[in-house]
């Protein structure tokens, strides 16, 4: 019983947690081509951008005619969803240091934290059972579990098996 105490204080403490905001860039190459990506470090020789696409990749600033700060929203950024389909889980986990957050209907609410591109923990609880008890008039806790997922790619970013 008190456990039950202390996932409220838990959900609260997690979701007030301020987020590490990385920078978003555009950065216009001397070539033409033009790269968007989360700005990792800048050194006086390069520029590490995390993109969606390549991943991380070092631009030595010679290369770089431009750079531009974008706003979050002008900037695509991977999709932490994809192990989550409408009805129930796929082959795709978190990467590595990925965090989510997901609720379901206001009863269903999951962790997730990417230990490894390769490994995901996922953990949640839901409250159908914590209403359908009071209604008896007799009180249960609600329903928690521990998910753990692994996933190998078969075929980068096309198929994968879980």
């Amino acid at each position: 019983m008190n456990i039950l105490r202390w996932i409220p204080l838990l959900l609260i403490v997690l979701l007030s947690m301020p987020a590490i905001a990385q920078q978003a860039l555009q950065v216009k190459l001397k070539d033409g081509r033009q790269l968007s990506g989360k700005q990792i470090t800048q050194t006086n020789e390069s520029l590490i951008l995390d993109t969606p696409d390549k991943g991380k990749v070092n631009i030595p600033l010679l290369d770089i005619a431009e750079i531009r700060e974008i706003s979050p929203r002008d900037f695509v950024f991977t999709n932490l969803n994809s192990h989550q389909s409408f009805i129930g889980p796929t082959a795709y986990g978190l990467p590595k240091g990925g965090f989510q957050y997901s609720n379901f209907m206001l009863f269903f609410h999951q962790l997730g934290y990417g230990l490894s591109d390769r490994v995901t923990l996922f953990g949640g609880t839901e409250l159908i059972s914590v209403l359908a008890s009071l209604t008896s008039g007799t009180f249960s806790g609600p329903g928690i579990y521990l998910r753990p997922h692994y996933s190998t790619p078969i075929q980068s970013d096309k198929l994968s098996f879980g």
